[in-house]
């Protein structure tokens, strides 16, 4: 459908609205997409648009397959709505006014009756459905202050050549605002036959006609609009010469997409070259050079060097647009050279943003520079340039004792893609610098290499203890099942305490990264096994993070026969485990005949998983009943009954109602129980009513009785 618009239905009311709708929406990745959303929806509830702007088939696009998933859909919907518009109007369907209604309106307006919200409505109709018929009552509306706006709307979309006539002569009556006005709708409709009144204009007093007119001469955009254009810029005025400049550029544009690429390319230049503002000659500087394309190269080398920074930063820009051309980087390589450190850097952030390899030795060479900003340039350069030649220079940086410089390179190293990468980083490990192989090894763990292990292993061995613990840690982000042995057999061979706790950080990092689960829990068993009494906690809690049906057989094993310093670190286990599954274990361990403190911590446990764990409702009261059944003091109660406040069901509080004959936790379970009697009042009213009365009579709780008032009240 969008090719069958763009190729189509060219409707002369319709079109606009698609244009406006990208003309708004297609900046939406660079300021942000929540502004264009309110400007897209205002376009589509407008539903009527100019021929501003002229998007291909193939922006169109683009525009709604953006990085940003809100911003598509919002473009999309914008689209939606033009399209509708094509097909009601251009598809010959019904029309959203109907044609018919021009004389009424025509009426309205040259009604002294009518008012002024209804000559407005008649206006904003007549955009759409107007024909030369409303002219004449229109024409009068452009000497209104008030309507004068409304009657322009209605005037540009005519297709009329009376309608270019009327406006004419309109302008050489008005003067101020309404003048403007007119002027602004003159080019907006393109008017060829109106440049030498609009030249007039660019003589005017009036600051703001001035502007209007040259802004109007380059919406016209012909070559004697682009001829008076120039011929002002050199006026002795500056209002005029700015007013004449900005239509110029528009001018340029207009004249560079009709194929006039010469006339364009002067009128550029003219504007570069008149004495103006540097930010607007900035403008035409960037029109030149793009204009002339590889001939534009020079200037854009000059202007590389100028000592004015707006057209350092222009020529920056340009730079970033012009397309691949022959020698342009070799060029800018050695233009860098003569320049000092910041621009140095900037032109380091231009190479990269080129993307052309043939920079990758310039910026390289430049990671040597004696100045810090120009060596920090060079390595996020390198970010867009960067391959596998480049990791050792990468990682000497990435060791430097410049803690930015440092950071910078370590965070390239880690995004640049690709196995070559990887397999350049691998080679690093083993040779070299103390400071360059920790870098490499550091990388090797960010970057997850299981290529990495092997050279990893052998840094084990390592006479420096910063490399071995360095190659430790990183074993933790590298290691697969296979290799796991490395870590556990060193951990219990060690008798260095630095080495015992990189060891089983390590651990902890490899241990859940492991997809073969059962397999991981089954070595870690044999380890503990076999293990030293004091390393037997650690893999204990290891067997913790892995999880899983042999890690927590062999825990609850642990905790119900092992010694007493086993049963304490498998419960303190075993009372953090993530999972339904240790919830009838841990029932078990809280009615055997272990030690109390060890029961009580068991039965806390399976408490949480109650209460923090996804259970229907009737199997949550069901296990707080088991939990009750199984608890020998208070606080646990407590807690079961805390849990049954949170489950609103009758199941619930029926067994809150039996807890207040509990002079323990009958207080708790009031308050439980009328929390929940509150959430059930509408669906079991006998229930709660009885509950609440129950409450009532055994609470001594004022505000606990105030509550159970009220719920009666409301159960009655």
């Amino acid at each position: 459908m969008v090719e069958k618009c763009f190729k189509e239905h060219k409707h002369p009311k319709v079109d606009g609205t698609i244009r406006v709708v990208y003309a708004t929406v297609s900046e939406g990745e660079q300021i942000g997409y929540k502004s264009n959303e309110l400007a897209v929806r205002s376009v589509g509830a407008a539903g009527i648009g100019y021929r501003r702007y002229n998007p291909t088939l193939e922006e169109f696009t683009t525009m709604t397959n953006g990085r940003i998933p809100r911003f598509r859909t919002i473009c999309w919907a914008g689209v939606v709505l033009a399209f509708s518009l094509v097909q009601t109007l251009s598809l010959g369907q019904q029309n959203i006014y109907d044609p018919k209604e021009e004389p009424k309106l025509i009426e309205v307006l040259a009604s002294p009756d009518a008012s002024l919200h209804e000559k407005a409505l008649a206006c904003k109709k007549l955009a759409v459905i107007g024909s030369e018929n409303a002219l004449k009552v229109l024409e009068k509306l452009l000497e209104d202050p008030i309507l004068s706006h409304y009657a322009r709307f209605a005037l540009e979309p005519i297709p009329s050549p009376e309608v270019d006539r009327l406006l004419r002569e309109a302008a050489t009556r008005l003067s101020g605002k309404l003048l403007v006005g007119v002027i602004d709708s003159i080019g907006n409709r393109r008017d060829p036959e109106a440049v030498p009144l609009l030249e007039e204009f660019l003589r005017n007093e009036d600051a703001e006609v001035v502007e209007a007119a040259g802004f109007a001469l380059g919406r016209i955009g012909t070559p004697a609009a682009a001829q008076r254009l120039e011929v002002t810029l050199k006026a002795p005025q500056t209002t005029r010469r700015i007013a004449a400049a900005r239509g110029a550029l528009r001018a340029a544009e207009r004249l560079k997409a009709d194929g006039q690429l010469l006339l364009a390319t002067n009128l550029y230049e003219a504007v570069w070259r008149a004495d103006l503002p540097s930010h607007i000659r900035a403008a035409g500087l960037k029109g030149v050079i793009l204009a002339r394309g590889d001939a534009g190269v020079q200037l854009l080398l000059e202007q590389l060097q100028a000592s004015d920074e707006v057209f350092f930063r222009t020529a920056l820009g340009v730079a970033r647009e012009l397309p691949a051309t022959p020698g342009l980087t070799e060029k800018l390589a050695d233009l860098m050279k003569k320049m000092p450190p910041d621009r140095q850097a900037k032109i380091l952030a231009l190479l990269a943003d080129r993307g052309d390899p043939a920079a990758r030795p310039v910026v390289v060479n430049a990671l040597e520079a004696s100045d810090p900003e120009v060596r920090l340039a060079a390595v996020r350069a390198l970010r867009k340039l960067g391959d596998a030649s480049v990791v050792p220079a990468l990682l000497k940086a990435a060791s430097s004792e410049d803690p930015e410089l440092r950071e910078t390179a370590q965070e390239v190293l880690v995004w640049l893609p690709g196995a070559e990468i990887d397999q350049a980083i691998v080679a690093q490990l083993g040779s070299g610098p103390v400071n360059t192989r920790l870098a490499a090894i550091n990388l090797a763990a960010r970057r997850y290499l299981h290529a990495a292990v092997p050279e990893l292993q052998k840094a084990l061995d390592a006479p420096e203890a910063e490399i071995r613990l360095a190659a430790i840690r990183a074993l933790g982000y590298t290691t697969k099942l296979g290799d796991l042995p490395i870590l556990t057999q060193r951990l219990v061979r060690t008798a260095d305490p630095a080495e015992r706790s990189a060891l089983e950080e390590a651990l902890r990092a490899a241990c859940p990264r492991i997809p073969e689960r059962e397999e991981c829990a089954a070595h870690l068993v044999q380890m503990w096994q076999t293990a030293p009494a004091e390393l037997k906690p650690v893999f204990l809690r290891l067997l913790g993070i892995v999880g899983g049906k042999t890690a927590l057989d062999t825990l609850v094993s642990a905790a119900r026969e092992g010694d007493e310093a086993t049963q304490d670190v498998a419960t303190q286990v075993l009372g953090e485990w993530m999972g339904t599954d240790a919830a009838e274990p841990l029932l078990d361990l809280a009615k055997s005949n272990i030690p109390e403190r060890f029961r009580i911590r068991a039965l806390r446990a399976y408490i949480r998983i109650v209460r923090q764990f996804n259970f229907p409702d009737a199997e949550r009261v069901e296990m707080c009943r088991k939990a009750l059944a199984a608890a020998t003091r208070d606080a646990e109660r407590r807690l079961v009954v805390e849990v049954l406040g949170r489950v609103n069901t009758l199941e619930s509080l029926q067994e809150l109602v039996k807890l207040l004959d509990d002079p323990q936790v009958a207080e708790d379970a009031a308050q439980a129980a009328l929390t929940v009697g509150e959430k059930l009042v509408g669906s079991h009213r006998d229930a709660v009513r009885a509950a609440a009365g129950q409450v009532l009579q055994k609470s001594k709780n004022p505000e606990t009785q105030s509550r159970a008032k009220a719920l009666l009240k409301r159960a009655r």
